[in-house]
């Protein structure tokens, strides 16, 4: 009896390790794959139960150019700084599933993160530009001209306000942060160039207060940015964006054309015949179908439940929600 007892205790263990463990980017020289086992120490490759932690001070550039990355936590710069950057290319998608944990670009030391046109994050809780202050003067960056998408709780830049951190974000032309919340610590900088920000609910004054402390700017510092707050589809959300930025408006007209039907079981249609580039996201944020030049979408394969379906088309931007029964 009492080795069956230890026996439970073992395998319990062996569960909870099995389901927690941490993985070490290791891979040193030229900008590599991210979905190299060897690239990973131990052999353990990031998958949905995984912590993955970028801190080998000799590391190369990561490159995640699949649409199928994940990993339950996603840490840059963790005690040990990291000299290299992880760049999400055209077409790759990172996902960041565990609602409980947060992710960040820096947590005590230097990291980088680039996400390029076409490229794809998916945060399943906080996301962080420099997160616990650090010993001494550290950089944290992060460029969009992809999507970042938070799903739950907030995004913040420089969390602790420490003057450590130099805890910079840029969005740029055609990037866009997607979050329920946004905050930015005293020191910590946000630039819109040509992207644009949309947070939940009404954060017009929020955001003008950190436009007037200088933290919040557009075209590289040069300009103010644009901070508006719509109303879409019965939804609220503030954009801020700046002057250049490219397709606000048509993205907030075009919500209105939809798809249809709606709900749907085979086949849905964009009115007015649009011929769009198309990405189905799941509720938890993964890509489930992808299709170019389309002006209709077979779901046929998708399970019943709701969806994002982002659309494409020119300069326009458009995002409905989707029943697939």
């Amino acid at each position: 009896m009492k080795n069956k007892y230890f026996l439970t205790i073992a395998l319990a263990f062996a569960s909870v390790a099995m389901f927690a463990q941490t993985t070490v980017w290791v891979a040193e020289g030229a900008a590599a794959n991210w979905e190299v086992v060897e690239n990973w120490r131990d052999g353990v490759y990031p998958d949905a139960a995984t912590k993955t932690v970028f801190n080998l001070p000799t590391g190369a550039d990561c490159l995640v150019a699949i649409d199928s990355a994940k990993v339950k936590q996603l840490v840059m710069g963790d005690n040990s700084a990291y000299g290299g950057v992880l760049t999400i290319q055209d077409g790759g998608v990172l996902t960041t599933h565990d609602e409980g944990a947060w992710s960040t670009v820096g947590y005590n030391e230097s990291a980088e993160m680039v996400i390029e046109a076409g490229g794809v994050v998916n945060a399943g809780h906080r996301f962080h530009v420099g997160l616990v202050p650090p010993a001494a003067p550290v950089t944290a960056i992060l460029e969009v001209a992809g999507t970042l998408n938070v799903m739950v709780n907030n995004f913040t830049v420089n969390d602790p306000s420490d003057a450590n951190w130099t805890a910079e974000v840029y969005v740029t032309t055609g990037g866009e942060i997607i979050t329920p919340s946004f905050y930015i610590g005293t020191g910590g900088l946000v630039d819109v160039s040509g992207g644009m920000i949309t947070i939940a609910g009404d954060a017009s004054e929020t955001l003008a207060a950190y436009v007037t402390a200088g933290q919040l700017t557009a075209e590289g510092g040069t300009e103010e940015p644009t901070i508006e707050w719509v109303i879409a589809d019965g939804d609220t959300s503030t954009i801020v964006k700046s002057s250049t930025t490219v397709g606000l408006e048509n993205r907030i007209a075009e919500a209105t054309l939809g798809v249809y039907p709606n709900p749907a079981t085979d086949v849905v249609y964009f009115k007015e015949n649009v011929i769009a580039d198309v990405q189905v996201y799941s509720i938890t944020g993964e890509i489930v179908l992808r299709r170019n030049n389309v002006s209709q979408v077979n779901i046929e394969t998708l399970k019943p439940g709701y969806y994002i379906l982002k659309a494409e088309a020119g300069n326009k931007t458009f995002v409905d929600k989707l029943l697939v029964k």
